[in-house]
This record gives structure tokens, sequence and C-alpha cells, in this order.
């Protein structure tokens, strides 16, 4: 249920803590606590949430008598246009019957065998007035017709069985008045032949002449369910609204889109397959199961025209399945009957609830920060002496100097620095002083595993240690440029030359890391940076050995994993399928794979394998065959792609045994001819590449 006022609605949000936005929130309590806050401040802060209360609430009320009028304005169209959706209808059925009364036929025939004596057999006449009446009534879309005598009794209708009947004794009222007066008469929907069949009629007197009196009367029924009910399907408004009649005992005789949900809550009328006469306009809400519907109270809109009243409710009913309801009611006595048009105030009064909620969000947030506020007042002094340490660690620590701050990941921050003593330009990765000790444990083996490879094409880590405050640090190479997935995303799938000439360099580091028993586990797009090194364009650098695992290429993979746990570690859109079913004995053949799927994504602009869950992805990874890159981009060269599908085996011993192995058959497919230093050089040069404004330094691992 939608709460229906402010008041209401701030309860809600106060109950349902998802709506308080803690981690902006508690990313403030670092900034307000740097700070003491001042009476000034405090008062400035209060009043600020008391216009923001005043001020929204104000707009939102404005904003919501909007809504209801324009919610009011449509429920009022729709219900005038059925209402003369339904005059014109009932009035044409009439004029159908009027002219059918008024055939020559029926004035011969048809009253020769409402005057007779005694019923006359069947005879050609008979049968010729059946056949007219028949084509005439079919259009006006009669289920039943019969001619009577002003008693009721059947002389003629379309079957010869029915003659010598009489009519439901229920239309004999109307009969009658229709023989005394000579007036057509309109009889609304009812219940017949012992309450079991729904009926709605037209009866038009029969004369031998127009200033004769009736000698009976022609009865046209139509049953509710069908053309009758097909007016209303035009009123159905949005996903829950509904138009419909009702008579005079609040029962329905047209068609809903309910009729399923009302039959679970009255199991009473759960083999009922139509809405007419089983649903019923009454307050069920407390009733007890099989109290009969005559004993409950009506609905407002029920009540009101059954009275003889119009009326309209935005602010809200409960309807016959407890739904919160607002609708537009409109009495047609001269047809016996009223009109409903309603809908759900869930759907209608929806744009209206959503801003209630932005604005209570809005409110719980001011509110929070306040309680922030007076939670950072008494921390301000202890804040003020850590902002003074930490400003000391960015001047100096150790030897480097910091400066700006280029990022930040799960376990550390990266800033800009530079030795104090050779000036030389550094990058410096600095723990956060909350990480644990597993995330500690992983950042010095990020170190250790990482100076032990001295490849060009591997970042260089320059020094190591701690600060006085004992949070751990290295430094490392400053490279401009950008990482492969920046450079994918900017200027789209690369010629195969160039794919190639950038990933022999990063086999190249592969192997000597193999060659050391390092496993990178963690091969991407963005940990794979392009840069001008040295005056030499196109320079790779293999990043972030964070994820990286040392194994005995003797036992095979045995060592336990730090960063592990019993949880898999890596970026899944290139993780191997021996990874993912967590098998013994991985080794350096699923960087291999790695590679291979780096490739796929430089020249097709996907990797081979893309899907909306985690799960479908890593399931493709280690079931699924990957379409070939030429299906995708036709100019990928057919040796290349070979080299490719090979390092995407889903068994290790069908790829390339080795980086070194991969980087040979990459530098001997034909397109690594088409790239070399110069190409890449002016490829830089017509971009007109800033490496001084497009520094990228490593993609920080999350724990």
């Amino acid at each position: 249920m939608y709460p229906a006022s402010p008041g209401e609605f701030l309860e809600f949000l106060l109950k349902d803590k998802a709506f308080l936005p803690v981690q902006t929130l508690s990313g403030l309590t670092g900034l307000l606590t740097e700070r003491s806050i001042s009476h000034r401040v405090w008062r400035q802060l209060a009043l600020a949430l008391l216009l923001v209360a005043i001020a929204g609430t104000g707009v939102l009320l404005v904003v919501r008598d909007q809504i209801q009028r324009q919610a009011g304005a449509a429920l009022t169209s729709v219900l005038h246009s059925q209402a003369e959706i339904v005059k014109t209808w009932v009035g044409e059925r009439m004029s159908d019957a009027e002219l059918a009364a008024a055939r020559p036929e029926l004035a011969s025939i048809g009253v020769r065998l409402l005057t007779a004596a005694a019923p006359a057999p069947e005879s050609a006449d008979t049968a010729e007035l059946r056949g007219v009446l028949e084509q005439m009534l079919d259009s006006a879309n009669a289920t039943m017709w019969w001619l009577t005598t002003p008693d009721g009794e059947i002389v003629l209708g379309p079957d010869s069985k029915i003659r010598d009947t009489r009519l439901p004794t229920e239309l004999l009222d109307a009969v009658n008045q229709v023989v005394v007066s000579g007036k057509s008469r309109f009889v609304p929907p009812m219940l017949v032949e012992g309450g079991k069949v729904p009926l709605m009629a037209m009866i038009a007197a029969v004369r031998a002449a127009p200033d004769r009196p009736a000698a009976g009367t022609l009865v046209v029924g139509i049953d509710p369910r069908q053309g009758f009910s097909k007016l209303f399907l035009a009123g159905r408004i949005g996903e829950t609204g509904d138009s419909y009649a009702f008579d005079n005992q609040a029962r329905m005789i047209s068609e809903s889109r309910v009729l399923d949900e009302f039959k679970v809550l009255r199991p009473e009328i759960a083999d009922a397959t139509t809405s007419v006469f089983n649903v019923h306009l009454r307050d069920y809400t407390h009733a007890e199961p099989g109290a009969l519907p005559a004993s409950l109270p009506m609905l407002l809109p029920a009540a009101s025209a059954i009275a003889g009243h119009s009326g309209i409710d935005l602010t809200g009913y409960i309807n016959n399945r407890g739904l919160r309801t607002i609708g537009a009611w409109m009495p047609l006595p001269e047809l016996g009957f009223s009109l409903l048009t309603r809908q759900t105030a869930s759907e209608a009064y929806r744009p209206l609830y959503i801003l209630w909620g932005v604005f209570g969000a809005v409110l719980l947030t001011l509110v929070a920060t306040l309680l922030l506020l007076a939670r950072a007042s008494r921390l301000s002094q202890q804040a003020e002496r850590r902002a003074v340490e930490a400003q000391k660690m960015v001047e100096a620590l150790g030897q480097y100097q910091l400066g700006e701050k280029l990022g930040q990941g799960g376990m550390g921050e990266v800033y800009q620095a530079q030795h104090a003593m050779m000036r030389r330009p550094t990058a410096v990765k600095l723990m956060l002083d909350q990480s644990d000790p597993a995330d500690i444990a992983r950042f010095e083996r990020e170190v250790l595993l990482t100076c032990q490879l001295s490849h060009p094409n591997t970042v260089a880590l320059y020094d190591f240690g701690r600060t006085a405050d004992g949070r751990v640090y290295y430094a490392m190479e400053y490279l401009e440029g950008m990482p492969l997935d920046a450079l994918l995303r900017t200027y789209g799938p690369l010629p195969a030359g160039r794919a190639v000439y950038l990933m022999a360099q990063a086999c190249g580091a592969l192997a000597e890391a193999h060659g050391k028993g390092v496993i990178h586990r963690d091969l991407k797009p963005a940990n794979l940076f392009v840069a001008q090194r040295g005056g030499v364009p196109d320079f790779i650098k293999v990043l972030d050995f964070g994820l990286a695992k040392h194994f005995d290429k003797a036992l095979g993979d045995t060592n336990p994993s730090i960063t592990m746990g019993n949880v898999m570690s890596g970026t899944p859109a290139y993780m191997s399928p021996e990874v993912l079913s967590q098998k013994s004995g991985i080794d350096g053949r699923s960087d291999i794979y790695a590679i291979g799927c780096i490739l796929y994504e430089l020249l097709t602009g996907k990797p081979p394998f893309v899907a909306g869950a985690v799960f479908d992805l890593l399931r493709l990874h280690i079931d699924s065959l990957p379409e070939r890159p030429s299906t995708k981009m036709p100019s990928v060269p057919a040796d290349l792609e070979a080299v490719i599908m090979r390092a995407l085996a889903k068994d290790p011993a069908e790829r390339q045994q080795s980086a070194a192995q991969l980087r040979r058959e990459l530098l001997a497919c034909a397109c690594a001819r088409d790239w070399n230093e110069d190409a890449a050089a002016q490829w830089w040069r017509d971009r007109d590449f800033d490496t001084s404004a497009a520094t990228v330094i490593v993609e920080l691992p999350t724990p």
C-alpha cells in the first residue's frame, strides 16, 4: 500500500533504511571531521533543512493537486465517452427492433399469428417471416427473439420448437406495458430462466397498421456478455483502469478485467466464467467466507449512483478487492443502470509517489547530515591532528615528495611523486591505513614478485618501505600514455599488424615472468599500458601483479594463494576455463588464454564471450567455443586467427605451451610486417597526443 500523505510517507521512509544513502553520508564524515563546526554553521544548516522541508512540501502539494486534477479529468472524460457510446448503442438496438416490428410481413403474417384463435401450424408464411426477422436481427447482435401475444405466449421464434411456450416471467410486465402504451421499451440486463441466463431486451409493439392498437410484441434479446460488454474495452485506462456498468443491486452487468483476481478473494465464484452478475460492487474487507453479497455494504460509487447521484472520488476508496481506487460514476436512469470508470491509486498517482520518495530521501539525507555533523564536532580535534599528520606524509614520504593524487582503489592510493635527490618522476602507491593483514600481504607480494622481473615491458619498481605509522608503500616508474582499454574505447578495433606488434611485447614480459614461476592471473586491456617510453612509441608495459601467483613448474600450482581463500579472483571476461573450474596445476598457459581473449577484443572490439550475468559468462568460458574473429571482423587474417583460436583452446595442452612460443607465432604472421616503430610514431603524431595530459599509472586492484 502506498502512503497517502507526506506524514505517512516520511514514516514509511524512516522504517525503510534502504532509502538512506549510507555510502554518500559516510563519505562526508571525512570532510566534516577536518574542522570544528561553529554554532553559526549549525544555525545555517538547521535553517536550510527547515527551508527545504517547507519549500519541498509546498511544491509537492501543488504537484499533487495538479496530478489529481489530471487524473480526475481523464476519468471524467472516459466516463462521459462511455455514456455516449452506451446510449448510442442502445438507441441503435431499439431502432433495429422497431424497424423489424414495422416490417410489412409482420403486419400481415405476424398479426394473423397473434390474433388466431388457435395456434397456426408451421407453413410457408411462418418460414418466410422467420427468415425476414432473422436476417434483420442478426445485424443487431440479437441472441434471441420472440413474437409474443399480450399475455406472453410465444407464437414465433428462431426455433419452431419454442412455439406455444411462454415468455420468461421476468419480461411479462415490460411486454404488457408496451402493449398498453404502444411505445417501445428497453429492458436492462437481468437474470432469466430461474436466475441462470443474463439477458437484456428491446421490446417493440406489433400492429396491423400504424393507427391500430398493438396485437402483440417483438422481443429482441441480447446477451450482455457479448456486444454490450465490448463497448467498455476502450474505457480501460492504463494497466489497472476499468469501465463497466452495474445494476441497482450493485451487480456488474458488463465484463471486467479483474474477474480472475476477484475469484481468488471469493472462492464461491471460483468456477465463474464471466463478471456479469458474479462480481458485486460491495465492501468485502471484513466479510466472512461465504457471506451473501446483499448483506455487505455497497462501495461508495455504487451507493451514490443507485441513489441517483453522479460523482468522482480522487482521494481513493477501498474497492471490492481491497485496493485503494479512484473513480468517477454516473447513473443512467433512462436505461436503468449506472456506469463506473476507475483506476487504482497506485497507478494513477505513481509519479506523485516517486516525487514523495525523492523528497523524503533528500530530507533524510539532510537530517543524517546534521547527525554526522554532531559526531564531527566531537571528533574535530582528533581529525585536525590526523590532517596535520596526513599533510606531512603527503609532503614527504621517505625520499619521495608526493604531489597530485592520481587514483584510488580498494587497497591503496596512487600519487604522482618525485625523488627528493634525483628529481625523477615517480608514482607512489600507498596502502590505505584501514587495510587488513590479507591486503597488506597481497600488497607486499605484488612488490616481491614484480621486483624479480627486469623485462623492459614489465612495469619497473624503484623502492619499497613503510611510513612512520606503518603504512606500506612502493615507488614505481611514472608512465605516460593510456591503457589498452582506453585506446580501444577511444579509437575502436586495432589493425591486425598493430595488435600483433603490441601483444608480442606483452608476451616477452610474460615469458620472463613464467620463466621465474610467476603467473599474472589478471591480464586484461586495463593492465596493458601503451606508452611512449624513451621516445619509442607503442611501448607496452604489463601492470598490476596484485593477483600474481608463484608456482613451481615441477610440482604445479601447489602454493596456497594469500589473496584467494576460497574465492575466485580475476576478471571474468579474460579468465581461463581451468581457473574458473578451480582445477589444480594452474600455470602460465592460463595467461596465454587471457592474451588470446585480449587479441580477440583488440581486433573485433568485443571479448570472445559476452553475457548479461557473470555466471552465464563463466559457463561460456568453460563450455562454449568462441566464434572466429573473422565472422565479426572479416579483415582478420587467417594465420592470425589460427594463432588466436589456438590460444583460446579449452584444454591448456592444446594451446601454445609458453609465452615465448605465442610470441614467435604472432611475429610469424604476415600482418606482423604491417606495423613497426615508424608506423606507430606516425599514428601518435597524427593524433597530436599530449602525453602530459593523458597520464595513467595503474588500475588499482580491489581486495
